[in-house]
């Protein structure tokens, strides 16, 4: 049945997209078509997570009134996704709702707003150019890796939405808010606070080429750091204090292997997840070939080279991370799921500046 839908859709969609796409009613038509493949798409392939129950145990006790632990009476930070957790419980709290099930429908929620993120996003950058913009929202909407964690009840779909709008934060000066969803994003998965070199990053290219003329680089640090150090100094202080350690368990466990080794399984994670999204790689390779021999004229083109340098540096980033810590032992690639977004943004801006 599933399979059907979206087929079905799929061949809606490819008469959509011969129509006048400078049309509200044909763009919101397609639009609202690649939403449906991406819901279908997480339909077929189903993922439930054995981990998120970790989560979830953490979150019916403190919905519950026990606190933050898996045992009551036992402090111990098994989980690395404080917000996602913080989320759940309150959700669970006010509805009574089984927390499984908000955990699933939570996920498909955030990889929806997520989908219709990218396409604002590059249609802005564009300077509302559509097609751009729904080409990227399809890439996603077509990533098993992307769409097939959001039922999976881990907080993986929440995570890459907060990356992705901290990176718009930025590309809009609201330093402050990119600042805040920056630390949003660190108190959902550690490896979050690597936004931090993606705004050093974009500081420096934007102050070269004076984007945002009128705020002096020193401003936009202030600007930046100021809520995201309230929030997860504020945030640090409570877990430091309620469990006794620094480092959460989950992050504890994974020291002491030997580095060459998480290295070469790092490696090899990344040449799979390469390998099974083979085709937004050529995407990426084709588009920049073509922008490549059309350099003489970058000046001229819409998107200014700060943001797209950016978005390919921040996946550059993250990749390179994942390579150092091994990769991760679960299906579809999770670990680069989040990053996913990131990739569609790329092809996009590539898509409109070629």
């Amino acid at each position: 049945m599933l399979i059907g839908g979206y087929l079905v859709v799929t061949i809606c969609l490819a008469g959509l997209w011969l129509q006048n796409l400078n049309r509200t009613v044909s763009v919101v038509s397609c639009l609202l078509a690649i939403l449906a493949i991406g819901f279908l798409h997480q339909g077929i392939l189903g993922t439930i997570s054995e981990d998120a129950f970790i989560t979830y145990r953490y979150s019916q006790n403190l919905a519950d009134g026990h606190g933050a632990v898996f045992n009551i009476g036992e402090r111990v930070e098994g989980y690395s996704n404080f917000l996602f957790m913080i989320i759940l419980a309150g959700v669970h709290y006010v509805s009574s709702w089984p927390i499984p099930e908000i955990g699933k429908f939570a996920g498909i929620f955030f990889m929806l707003i997520t989908l219709v993120l990218i396409f604002f996003i590059v249609r802005d950058l564009s300077e509302g150019r559509n097609r751009p913009a729904l080409f990227a929202v399809l890439l996603a909407a077509s990533s098993g890796t992307f769409v097939g964690w959001a039922p999976s009840g881990m907080e993986t779909s929440l995570y890459g939405l907060l990356v992705l709008l901290a990176l718009y934060s930025l590309f809009r000066n609201q330093l402050a808010l990119a600042g805040g969803l920056t630390a949003l994003a660190t108190m959902t998965r550690p490896e979050g606070i690597l936004m931090v070199v993606a705004f050093l990053f974009w500081s420096v290219l934007t102050n070269r080429s004076n984007v945002g003329e009128g705020v002096s680089i020193q401003r936009r640090i202030v600007g930046f750091f100021g809520p995201f150090i309230v929030l997860t100094g504020a945030w640090t202080i409570w877990r430091v204090s309620y469990y006794g350690h620094l480092l959460p368990n989950p992050i504890a466990a994974k020291r002491g292997m030997e580095p060459w080794h998480q290295f070469f399984y790092g490696l090899r994670y990344l040449a799979d997840f390469t390998m099974a999204n083979a085709v937004i790689f050529l995407l990426i390779i084709s588009f920049a070939v073509v922008l490549f021999q059309r350099r003489r004229h970058l000046a001229g083109m819409r998107l200014a080279p700060p943001e797209l340098l950016t978005v390919a540096f921040s996946i550059v980033l993250f990749a390179a991370f994942y390579t150092k810590i091994g990769g991760d032992w679960m299906p579809l690639y999770r670990f680069y799921s989040p990053i996913i977004p990131l990739f569609a943004l790329l092809v996009g801006m590539l898509f409109d500046a070629a």
